[in-house]
């Protein structure tokens, strides 16, 4: 192991635990680590696991200490970032949250509310799975991520979120124009309120271009009569 990543292990654990005065001092010592991303092989620190390829930020996230988040977001942490299993800091916040403050401070300034992990879940289907709360208490905690996402982002995030993202801004709205970014579990709940055939099943296309997408939904799903329930129960 390099002195880089030696460095990276032990900032990594600061944010695990977390332990936000000893982590900001080392990157005070050592602000490449912000960005740089984990190499060696998973591990775990205070019940919290460490994925390949997974970053300072994401690690902070499952922390939860909002004040140590909120300093790496203001030195330039990269939100979007993705470690080999495809969680962002937002699915590792909410994975861990006790209160959803983290997430709604990490979907103000921009991130993906609907990104999925390699499994096809969402920081809504994982919230509070790892600190056993209560169903109303998972349920109190997506309320308020949806309210933060339709909030509309941070001043400083208007630009990037004028992207893609902004288009995946409402459940129905990935339905109706890029469907294959529809998380599984809601595509699943699509199909047994529309009680569509089998052959109205949304694909994963991951490789097919937003023209291609398209099409399917228009082809498959926009004329079907039960289409705006579906719709309805997704708002």
């Amino acid at each position: 192991m390099d002195e880089a990543q030696a460095a990276l292990r032990q900032l990594l654990e600061h944010c695990m635990f977390p332990r936000r005065a000893e982590a900001l001092a080392l990157l005070d010592l050592q602000p490449g680590l912000l960005n740089l991303r984990w190499a060696g092989a998973g591990f775990v620190v205070n019940g919290k696991w460490a994925y390949p390829s997974t970053t300072v930020l994401m690690m902070a996230g499952q922390g939860g200490d909002l004040g140590l988040v909120l300093a790496l977001l203001e030195r330039g942490a990269d939100l979007h970032a993705r470690d080999d299993v495809d969680w962002t800091a937002l699915i590792a916040a909410a994975w861990w949250a006790r209160t959803p403050e983290v997430c709604e401070l990490l979907l103000s300034r921009g991130v993906d509310l609907m990104a999925e992990s390699i499994n096809g879940n969402t920081a809504l289907t994982l919230y509070g799975n790892g600190s056993r709360l209560t169903t109303a208490e998972k349920e109190a905690g997506r309320k308020r991520l949806r309210e933060a996402w339709a909030s509309g982002p941070h001043p400083s995030q208007v630009q990037c979120r004028r992207d893609e993202n902004w288009a995946r801004r409402w459940p129905f709205v990935q339905v109706l124009v890029l469907g294959g970014f529809q998380p599984l579990a809601a595509r699943r709940a699509l199909l047994q309120q529309t009680a569509l055939p089998p052959d109205v099943a949304l694909p994963r296309l991951p490789c097919a271009t937003a023209a291609e997408r398209l099409g399917l939904v228009r082809a498959k799903v926009w004329s079907h009569p039960g289409i705006w329930r579906a719709i309805a129960a997704f708002l």
